[in-house]
């Protein structure tokens, strides 16, 4: 991507802020990122979840991806031009084999637990025939792990089971560490039946490989030989249709495991309250024991998101209000904790955007990287005027005027951002996987 020169970024900046003038909205500065997306040639289609995996490395990325047949790792630059495939695995039917050790330690749902394992295992392997075609890959499964990779996935499908007098999903989990000459140098699995997770994140320690399952009751922690156990346990279960706006971090190279924040309206059921930040800090030795915060937030955030820098972690919180015939507003703040999930300093608003006419912002995704000395939130969203996101640089300093990629009239979704050296790297789905590097310094120039 070619930088631009102060000049020529004030020269794009004139038109959008026209733009946004005649939609009856006022926000801060922003610039156009100069160049288009790259299309990976990655197909975004899959039959339930995330479809892809990956990770900055070597001045590019690396792909986890699934076909009908086998696991695959592919590698781009940073422009996104392929640059490597290799087959991690093939998607064989001993992958998907349970026996009764592992029923024994499966999580499931009471109705389940209290089957015999002869016949749960009877009513699992009928159920298995055709489960390799609906693997899942989670977005954050795939880790460098010394001079190879680690990742975690899954396949799911409908058992069905007459004894338990209902159908359920099973989900068959895999933590698996490649070594340099991609040899399984490690292979734990786990069953889930009925309580399949929602999000997964891992932890390396030195050559072996944890996993952290984000499901509708709580977090549980498998592997490194260690059984699925459950180390924060919700109040109220998730509802599916009704997850609440979170975010889930691995904390690569810390002494804290993973971070879980989520946004809770005690009294939202009632049209009253306020709303809070409630963070979850794991330790790395002994995930079972937490660091737990609770910030009272101001109105009512709808997304949420985190982000490493090493020993902090940074959080954006977007909110939008919408008043009956009056204006519109939509704020994004920011905030770090240490890793005992204390707040360090207040909330800081970093966008603000608000409509004479009453308009939505209309925020779709929020997403957060880190790179040396900077955080970023990216936000995707759709004023009526098609697909648009806004990348906000957050130094030290305060936040930096946000860049902007117009992504025309597409579906877009599935939004992805990582650092990949001293630039960030923007990804999401259309019709295909695409890719946007921005190179810094496109808003300290503006900014000075």
């Amino acid at each position: 991507m070619h930088r631009r020169a102060p000049w020529l970024l004030m020269i794009a900046l004139i038109p959008l802020l026209a733009l946004v003038a005649a939609c009856g909205g006022s926000r801060m500065p922003s610039l156009v990122v100069p160049g288009e997306a790259t299309d990976l040639g990655l197909s975004p289609k899959g039959l339930m979840g995330a479809t892809y995996s990956l990770v900055a490395q070597d001045g590019g990325i690396r792909v986890l991806t699934v076909d009908e047949e086998r696991v695959n790792l592919v590698g781009y630059d940073a422009e996104g031009q392929q640059t490597g495939a290799e087959i991690l695995l093939n998607l064989q039917p001993e992958l998907w084999a349970v026996d009764e050790a592992m029923l024994a330690s499966a999580i499931m749902t009471h109705r389940y637990e209290d089957l015999p394992l002869v016949t749960l295992e009877g009513c699992i392997r009928s159920g298995l025939s055709d489960i390799a075609r609906h693997v899942f890959v989670y977005d954050r499964g795939l880790v460098p792990v010394a001079d190879g990779y680690g990742l975690v996935f899954g396949a799911r499908t409908t058992l069905e089971c007459d004894e338990a007098g209902a159908n359920a999903t099973v989900s068959v989990e895999h933590i698996i560490v490649f070594d340099a000459d991609f040899n399984r140098i490690q292979h734990d699995r786990a069953v889930w039946i009925e309580k399949a997770p929602m999000d997964a994140v891992v932890a390396v320690d030195g050559q072996s490989l944890r996993a952290a399952w984000l499901a509708s009751d709580g977090v549980y922690i498998g592997g490194g030989g260690a059984p699925v156990s459950r180390v924060v346990k919700f109040t109220d279960p998730w509802s599916g249709s009704e997850i609440p706006a979170h975010f889930f971090e691995p904390t690569p190279g810390q002494d804290v495991m993973f971070a879980l924040g989520v946004i809770e309206r005690p009294m939202a059921t009632v049209g009253q309250g306020e709303s809070y930040l409630v963070l979850h800090m794991a330790d790395r030795a002994d995930p079972s024991s937490l660091k737990v915060s609770r910030l009272a937030l101001p109105e009512h955030p709808q997304a949420v998101a985190g982000a490493w820098s090493g020993d902090r972690l940074g959080v954006t919180l977007f909110a939008e209000v919408r008043p009956p015939h009056a204006e519109s507003r939509a704020m994004a703040y920011f905030v770090t904790f240490d890793d005992a999930a204390t707040a360090q300093g207040e909330l800081e608003t970093i966008l603000g955007w608000k409509s004479a006419l009453g308009k939505s912002f209309g925020m779709q995704e929020l997403v957060m990287a880190y790179r040396d000395g900077t955080y970023a939130a990216a936000i995707l969203y759709d004023q009526g005027m098609g697909g648009m996101i806004d990348l906000i640089p957050i130094e030290s300093s305060g936040p930096m005027p946000p860049a902007t990629h117009d992504m025309g009239w597409s579906d877009a979704k599935d939004l992805r951002l990582l650092s990949c050296g001293e630039d960030f790297l923007i990804l999401w789905s259309d019709k295909v996987v695409r890719l946007l590097r921005v190179a810094p310094p496109y808003g300290v120039a503006a900014s000075h």
